[in-house]
């Protein structure tokens, strides 16, 4: 697995985490406008299996890298740039993608077993 096709799980995880709902979120716009289509999304989503997957893996890094593990969920849930992450906390650019690449690294190996 290269780091792109890596990059690229990461986001269809956080496409599918985003997209579970629970039934108390308001309304897509489109249905409030009779006759307008509904909005369709064009993001790619992963099965639930690579989910669940991806899910354990992240478990696995919140027990032992907090800052890590946060960053992906900010980086590709939140869709928070690594600048926005940067200033959070407070920290220097070349810092805050070290923390980042590792934590994809790890997930990167345990996705490779």
């Amino acid at each position: 697995m290269t780091r792109d096709e890596l990059k690229e799980r990461l986001k269809a995880w956080g496409n599918c985490v985003r997209s579970y709902r629970i039934g108390t979120e308001y309304p897509n716009k489109a249905m409030l406008l009779e006759g307008a289509e509904r909005e369709v999304s064009y993001q790619r989503m992963c099965t639930d299996e690579e989910a669940l997957e991806i899910e354990v893996i992240m478990r696995d890094l919140a027990k032992f890298d907090d800052l890590g593990y946060w960053m992906i969920c900010q980086h590709y849930i939140d869709q928070q740039s690594v600048s926005n992450i940067m200033r959070k906390i407070n920290k220097s650019k070349s810092y805050t993608l070290q923390i980042l690449y590792g934590a994809e690294s790890y997930v990167w190996g345990a996705l490779s077993k």
